[in-house]
């Protein structure tokens, strides 16, 4: 019984311990000293997808800010060292979108200057970012319905690729999918390296999910929408560099990239970056290369045993 009497004491003390240490502790962060820009640029070498530039700045981590502040009336230019391209603000959003038929091309390094106003100071900031070589093919997707009522979901798609990893390139990517011309977040895009598969055909490769609810639909709309006959499915590999994947990594990691844009929704801790300038900066300027395919929906619920093949 003594043994019980010891172990009884010994909770008493620590939880006496417990609830004695109850003075606050002021957690100091870098956020309360200065104020960073925050960087989030993508340029690909297809035109009709999305080539841009976000700028925002920092809040303190413990904000209840949802929206971060955006940095409008800024000069972006992007440069392949021969053309230099204006990126134009849009409606003061801090979105600079290229000018019209710009895309990235293969072998070329681009460079991306930035004059911003933080904290009524004037600064520049600068990055590069070279297109990675293709590393696939993507030859078709088509989708497989695994929705289950006892999962207490809408419903759920599985969205399958054929094609073929090259050897001779290392292959890192990102593989965004789309339902009528509306895409999913990057920030929940699967990423993967093609160790797996390299060199390798791609047979029926399960490369996302179309997690279709109502929940989803609030904060994606028309990407998150039900499966109807007559709906175009279409995926986009982004083949990434390195530094690009460690970036994005670290995003979907410390729980950003819950929204459309921005990727970064709330500023994670020390994000790796190429990004520099006279002021404090973070984020990230890409440039891709992307492969794709579509396929059009004629029964929403069939179902393709890709375990096997």
């Amino acid at each position: 019984m003594r043994r019980g009497v010891l172990v009884f004491e010994c909770v008493t003390l620590l939880l006496g311990a417990m609830i004695s240490c109850s003075e606050p502790i002021k957690v100091h962060t870098r956020e309360m000293d200065r104020t960073y820009l925050v960087v989030e640029g993508l340029i690909t070498d297809q035109p009709t997808l999305e080539q841009y530039v976000k700028l925002s700045v920092s809040v303190p981590y413990m904000s209840a800010i949802t929206e971060v502040p955006a940095v409008g009336e800024a000069e972006v230019v992007v440069s392949d060292g021969t053309t230099d391209y204006l990126f134009e603000e849009q409606e003061n959003t801090g979105v600079y979108r290229a000018p019209e038929g710009f895309y990235a091309r293969s072998g070329r390094k681009y460079s991306l200057s930035v004059r911003a106003t933080v904290d009524g100071e004037p600064h520049q900031y600068g990055a590069e970012a070279q297109l990675p070589d293709i590393a696939c093919n993507l030859e078709k997707i088509d989708y497989s319905y695994n929705g289950k009522t006892q999962q207490k979901m809408d419903s759920l798609w599985t969205v399958l690729m054929w094609g073929r990893d090259y050897a001779a390139v290392d292959g890192i990517y990102l593989v965004r999918l789309g339902v009528n011309g509306h895409r999913q977040p990057i920030g929940s895009s699967l990423m993967m390296e093609d160790k797996y598969f390299n060199g390798k055909r791609i047979e029926a490769f399960p490369v996302g999910l179309l997690l279709q609810t109502n929940e989803n639909y609030k904060k994606y709309g028309e990407s998150a929408k039900f499966l109807e006959e007559g709906d175009v499915l279409t995926a986009d590999v982004y083949i990434l560099s390195r530094e690009y994947y460690s970036f994005i990594a670290k995003i979907q990691g410390d729980g950003g990239g819950t929204n459309n844009m921005p990727l970064m929704s709330s500023q994670p801790a020390n994000p790796p970056t190429n990004l520099t300038g006279d002021g404090d900066v973070m984020g990230f300027f890409g440039a891709c290369a992307v492969v794709s395919a579509s396929c059009t929906v004629s029964d929403p619920f069939q179902t393709i045993n890709y375990q096997s093949q």
